[in-house]
């Protein structure tokens, strides 16, 4: 059946290659891989669990009660979280065929398994860090038995090695500037706004797969004013640097102060975007933008998440509307309502649009924070503008509204773990997004960005200053010998 599936979806040039044996072998490894971690998983998170339990006191059997309850059923959750589905099989297929006119059809093939599979590995809470890292090696090793020797270079940098990039540039093996009206970190592109017409609709955004030439729709009758959830941020500061070297979409551009080869780093700009893991995660959320369906981000408070949208929003030229989520939350906030008119007589109502659907409309980039933290109503209602239809529809309108082109959707939450109040969201509903999980910043990520944004602090200084966060974070999360009430903490 998967073969099938593979024979009417893949494009010609993927058909006359042998990407549907490779992509078969691959998906069967994955799959047997996975379960085996899962399995190990929710062993490992029962044996846990029960030490917990056994050392709790009298006066908390209640509590433990409660949780040995929600942990018999993690098995199960996580099993149906890990299994892969055709849609996921589609996604692959569709960027195999949007890249491979592009990258070619091995390439593609390889860039996908990271985009529909691996990149998203863990997101959710089905497996450990410990299994999440055994697994992404391991299928990392078969994707590179599967290609020739001269392809490892390109399986890496699938991996996301991008401090490889300017070698393979010298060698002719990566474009050395972006396409002309495109800023991206090679080789995924996304194509520019005229930055005097960034707020205009009917703007287009993507790259690969970008719509072309058309005119967004006006939408008559409606009036639009703008409608805070909690906190809607119109647009970011300013930013300059790039995601280390050569990523310009300026050959003349002046040299990046964000780059890591740059000996004298300025402050100026408000994130540091030349960072090793922001580099990476970056580029993991640039080859995701290839396809038109939503991004999902999953990572720890303070990686950067909400940062990396505002940044690349703020190089295509492109105006981004934030939005976070929570528990009270409704599609009425999101959509808009019937709001007293302003200057308007007594007892007189007029339609206001809300912050999605003006975004929307306009086709700006939209952010919803917090997503795991949504309610019910508020998942189904997003359910339409995440799959084929790409709209909403409004009951006291009575009517659909369908996406401006350059649209596009992005979505962020914090692990299950951290933070009360998260909950896991359905398979169902997570296969409608391109999943990224963040790299936690490691130890050089956040001495780079503290030299950056702090050039005056001494390095000896800043040093200390880094090791005594880290053993913080050691003894508190890890050996878990201080700090066990209101746990986990997050140290950033």
């Amino acid at each position: 059946e998967l073969k099938a599936i593979l024979e009417a979806r893949l494009c010609p040039a993927a058909l006359a290659s042998d990407i549907p044996s490779l992509l078969l072998a691959f998906w069967l490894r994955f799959s047997g891989q996975s379960q085996k971690h899962l399995i190990s998983s929710s062993n490992s998170s029962s044996s846990s669990n029960s030490s917990n339990s056994t050392s709790t006191s009298l006066s908390s059997s209640s509590t433990s009660k409660s949780n040995s309850s929600h942990s018999s059923q993690s098995p199960v959750s996580s099993a149906s979280a890990a299994l892969l589905s055709v849609r996921d099989l589609l996604t692959w297929v569709s960027f195999i065929n949007t890249a491979t006119p592009v990258l070619g059809p091995r390439l593609a093939y390889v860039h996908g398994a990271y985009l529909t599979l691996l990149d998203g590995v863990g997101l959710g809470g089905s497996l450990t860090p410990a299994a999440v890292m055994t697994l992404k090696t391991d299928m990392h090793g078969f994707l590179k038995s599967q290609l020739p020797r001269e392809m490892e270079r390109q399986v890496e940098l699938a991996a996301g090695k991008v401090d490889i990039i300017p070698e393979m540039q010298e060698e002719g093996l990566l474009p050395s500037q972006s396409p002309d009206g495109h800023w991206g970190i090679p080789p995924f592109f996304v194509l520019k706004r005229d930055s005097g017409k960034a707020g205009a609709r009917g703007v287009k955004s993507g790259g690969l797969a970008d719509e072309k030439g058309v005119e967004a729709v006006e939408e008559k009758g409606v009036e639009v004013v703008e409608k805070s959830v909690e906190v809607v941020e119109k647009g970011v500061e300013a930013v300059e640097g790039d995601f280390g070297p050569n990523v310009n979409s300026s050959p003349n551009a002046n040299p990046n102060p964000n780059n890591p080869n740059n000996p004298n780093p300025q402050p100026s700009d408000p994130f540091a975007l030349g960072a090793p893991t922001t580099a990476r995660n970056a580029f993991r959320i640039l080859r995701a933008m290839q396809l038109r369906k939503a991004v999902l981000l999953e990572g720890s408070p303070g990686v950067g998440k909400t940062s990396l949208i505002a940044a690349l929003a703020r190089h295509c030229g492109v105006e981004l509307v934030r939005i976070n989520l929570s528990e009270q939350t409704d599609m009425m906030d999101l959509l808009g309502a019937d709001l007293p008119t302003p200057g308007g007589a007594p007892g007189q109502f007029s339609w206001s649009n809300g912050p999605l659907l003006s975004a929307l409309l306009s086709g700006h980039w939209v952010l919803l924070d917090e997503l795991n933290l949504a309610s019910q109503s508020v998942l189904e209602g997003l359910n339409a503008l995440l799959d084929h239809r790409a709209e909403v529809f409004i009951p006291e309108l009575g009517r659909s509204f369908k996406t401006a082109p350059g649209f596009r959707l992005f979505a962020a939450q914090n692990p299950i773990m951290e933070g009360g109040g998260r909950k896991g969201l359905p398979k169902s509903f997570l296969n409608r997004f391109s999943r990224v999980a963040v790299e936690l910043l490691a130890d050089q990520d956040i001495k780079f960005i503290a030299r950056t944004l702090y050039p005056q602090v001494e390095e000896r200084l800043l040093d200390r200053m880094v090791a005594t966060l880290e053993a913080l974070h050691q003894a508190a999360n890890v050996e878990r010998v201080l700090g066990l009430a209101g746990g986990p903490w997050e140290f950033n």
